[in-house]
């Protein structure tokens, strides 16, 4: 796979230094004797509906000034300028992208609101068109290395994406803030769309990945123009703890506790009346999987959600033919979607936890697939384990074995139908001591994985953010001795970056002293990082590295790695496999034939 560009590593930078700025507060007192500074309880933005109440998108001249148009494989295309705001006198000029089908008219319209580091792309014009849809495409980031056309934002030097204020911002008003300028610009982008010959300006849609993500929640709640909104990772809640169940160090803090009434996606759900698809990964760091949830829950109007289970800030391509489903749906006047699936636990007879799912449309179904994870509140590490299901007419159930009935226990399930969607349900969660005579039934594995999967536990670190490609990346193969192994695709080109959440599940946990041993297949000498990361991805993270030196070999090489063997750049040593939540295999510049890799074990 080739180096993952610079633009795809920071979708998620602004929404992280937020988190870590609220995570890093210290709470003054409980939150009911919170106090409102005067500054804050004064403010004429006091409601997400006040934030907005007297913007108008369509008040100020656009002054379009178009850079290139051209027409290529039947679709016509054009680069242009055009005002999204005055401030100071200085009009910021935004940098946008229009694409349709060459001689259209009155077609539906999509506009795609970049992620952070992201910018304007051609390849969701493209997209949309091949679709019949005329499609915007514009950058909100500004400024960025290497790059020559962006948005010029004058005087409001915070509405470029590397000068943005970190944290909240409620004083002196939350419109100073980034994030309302990127949605003021979002929202005259709509103005653009509407105006144009080739749109039907009654069938406009939205869509935003991670930190365009989070902007659809209030263009969607106060542009009545949208008429259906996709949310792909970003749900709100940015200023908040991953689990649930951990402290909230902001509770206390009145400016956050502001922001998130007024600024927050999950303020905004209540507002929305368009439908809503919400599109992400099951452990994603930026719009963290039960958060998603509780957004969704907020919500007046119809709303999905389709999770694509194991991975961080990617959509495979089985969930991510969601999106133009939902958008022909909605402006195209496609099929209805079947309703969410229904899912409950229970503690079957035997005393083993049991999800039972009863799916819409059950005829029309194809396949369920169940998941659940046990012990982990935080939802960016947990590790989802597969279960069979089985149908008895319109309901399929799975049983769900755990080690420790104390231990939370999570479960969702993703239901595909003969259309190509993939619906995922809703997420149970329980404490099996807590909700009858549950059992345990399961029992700690030293096997981490021996390929009878086909190693579908892992996934590959970086992949892409934008559900536009549609490649997969892992591939399973048979490697000397019959033995299988797993690797990546070779047309990904030389770097190294495969995860996996398993050795963080109890079953699978790391004994004390025991050594982490797996196979390589290697044809020529390399270097291999092995990496295990503590509180994934949260506040407190660390990684530990091993280095593993290869030679060429035609037949598998074992490698063996005690804890002790483990470290991170400061030189702390791991003390153990305890508190691993996350393996890695890493390397920068694979030499030769891609590797397999294969026989993930604890020996001790």
């Amino acid at each position: 796979m080739p180096k993952m560009p610079a633009s795809v590593r920071l979708v998620f930078v602004g929404i992280w230094v937020i988190f870590a700025a609220s995570a890093a507060a210290s709470p003054a007192s409980p939150r009911e004797r919170l106090q409102f500074p005067d500054t804050v309880k004064q403010s004429p933005y006091s409601t997400p509906a006040k934030v907005w109440k007297d913007f108008d998108p369509r008040r100020e001249h656009m002054d379009v000034e178009t850079t290139w148009a051209g027409t290529e494989a039947g679709i016509a295309y054009r680069e242009f300028y055009f005002t999204g705001e005055t401030a100071k006198g200085v009009p910021v000029r935004v940098y946008a992208m229009f694409g349709a089908p060459a001689d259209a008219v009155k077609l539906p319209a999509v506009l795609h609101i970049h992620g952070g580091g992201q910018t304007a792309s051609k390849l969701w014009l493209t997209f949309w068109a091949k679709r019949g849809y005329a499609a915007m495409s514009f950058n909100w980031g500004g400024r960025w290395e290497n790059r020559t056309e962006f948005t010029r934002w004058g005087a409001l030097k915070q509405g470029n994406h590397l000068d943005a204020i970190p944290g909240p911002v409620a004083r002196p008003n939350q419109r100073t803030s980034s994030w309302y300028h990127w949605a003021v610009v979002s929202r005259r982008c709509l103005t653009y769309l509407e105006r144009q010959p080739e749109v039907d300006p009654k069938r406009m849609g939205i869509f935003g990945i991670s930190m365009g993500g989070t902007l659809v929640w209030p263009i969607a709640a106060f542009d009545k123009r949208v008429k259906a909104a996709c949310a792909i990772y970003g749900n709100g809640w940015d200023t908040n703890p991953a689990s649930k169940h951990e402290p909230d160090p902001a509770e206390a803090d009145p400016d956050t506790q502001f922001w998130r009434k007024t600024m927050q996606g999950e303020a905004y759900a209540p507002y929305i009346r368009c439908p809503v698809l919400f599109l992400s990964s099951t452990n994603d760091h930026h719009g963290k999987m039960d958060r998603g949830y509780d957004t969704l829950a907020r919500m007046r109007a119809e709303n999905r959600q389709v999770f694509t289970p194991r991975y961080r800030h990617h959509i495979e391509p089985e969930q991510g033919t969601a999106l133009p489903l939902w958008m022909d749906t909605w402006l195209r006047g496609a099929p209805k979607w079947p309703k969410s699936p229904s899912v409950k636990l229970l503690i079957g007879a035997d005393g083993v936890p049991a999800l039972v799912v009863v799916p819409d449309r059950a005829k029309e179904v194809t396949r369920v697939e169940v998941f659940y994870a046990l012990q982990n509140t935080n939802p960016v590490s947990r590790f989802w384990r597969s279960a069979e299901s089985h149908s008895s007419g319109t309901r399929y159930t799975a049983s769900l074995p755990i080690l420790d009935p104390n231990h939370r226990l999570y479960s969702f399930a993703n239901v595909f139908y003969k259309s190509g969607l993939c619906l995922s349900s809703n997420l149970a969660e329980m404490v099996p001591a807590e909700s009858g005579a549950a059992r345990a039934t399961d029992v700690p594995d030293l096997l981490i994985d021996g390929g009878s999967t086909d190693y579908a536990d892992w996934y590959q670190t970086a992949a892409y953010t934008d559900p536009v490609d549609t490649f997969k990346y892992l591939r399973s193969a048979l490697g000397p001795d019959g033995v299988k192994g797993f690797g990546l695709a070779p047309r990904l080109g030389q770097v190294i970056g495969i995860s996996t959440h398993k050795v963080g599940d109890p079953k699978w946990r790391g004994p004390a002293g025991a050594k982490l041993t797996f196979q390589v297949l290697s044809m020529k000498p390399n270097v291999l990082e092995v990496a295990c990361v503590e509180r994934d991805f949260v506040v407190g993270m660390k990684t530990f590295k091993a280095q593993v030196s290869l030679t060429t070999a035609a037949n598998w090489q074992t490698i063996s790695l005690s804890h002790e063997q483990f470290s991170t750049e400061s030189g702390e040593k791991l003390a153990g496999w305890s508190k691993v939540e996350k393996m890695e295999l890493n390397s920068p510049r694979w030499d030769g034939e891609m590797p397999l890799f294969a026989m993930f074990r604890w020996e001790r």
